[in-house]
């Protein structure tokens, strides 16, 4: 299992989550503290969808993975 580091930060109000691999394998999710704790739930199970079918690493555009993961 990958390490995987979370941080509740401010965020735009239209930015719910976002997920970075690091240079040592392990990612960082960061979450928008702005929102209720039932969105931040849901914005880092979204988050780990991105991590478990390893969309780093995927020729699609950002936009077309979002559309696959919705």
């Amino acid at each position: 299992m990958e390490e995987i580091n979370l941080q509740y930060l401010k965020l735009p109000y239209t930015v719910e989550a976002l997920c970075a691999e690091n240079i040592d394998g392990s990612y960082t999710i960061i979450v928008n503290d702005r929102l209720s704790p039932e969105r931040q739930k849901e914005a880092v199970l979204h988050e780990l969808e991105h991590i478990k079918n390893d969309d780093f690493n995927n020729e699609l555009s950002i936009d077309k993975i979002e559309l696959i993961r919705k």
